[in-house]
């Protein structure tokens, strides 16, 4: 039977003293691989108050429920990146196909106005996510 004092089978004591020990503070950049639906990479941002980088590496797939539910700010958010495994792990990371910005899809020409402009703006999110992946991993 779970307990109600855990998130994740982590109590609450155990997550900040692994905040503790980890030494997490302002400005700094870690590194970390969470298992826990994003709960640890969001007390980590939390600890960083903005200031800092958590690089949250992910396999296939990367639940942010942990990050979704707490009350982060925009600037503690934007601090925990994600980085996908296989990539770190590929020969030439730049090149993987989690780095890369999408190809951009043909439009139909019987497609309205209003959706064409919607993919144009879901395209430019991608290549955007994308050109900060890059950053992220060249710094």
């Amino acid at each position: 039977k779970m307990s109600r004092n855990k998130v994740c089978g982590l109590r609450y004591d155990y997550l900040s003293s692994v905040i503790c020990h980890a030494d997490v503070r302002s400005g700094g950049r870690y590194f970390l691989l969470d298992c826990a639906a994003g709960l640890v990479a969001g007390a980590m941002a939390q600890q960083l108050a903005g200031f800092g980088q958590v690089y949250r590496v992910f396999r296939n797939g990367c639940p942010d429920k942990g990050l979704t539910e707490l009350d982060l700010a925009e600037a503690e958010r934007a601090s925990v990146r994600p980085l996908q495994m296989e990539a770190l792990l590929s020969d030439d990371p730049l090149s993987h196909e989690w780095m890369r910005a999408p190809v951009g899809g043909e439009i139909d020409s019987a497609a309205d106005a209003a959706q064409a402009a919607q993919a144009a703006l879901r395209q430019e999110a991608r290549s955007s996510r994308a050109r900060q992946r890059r950053e992220d991993f060249e710094s």
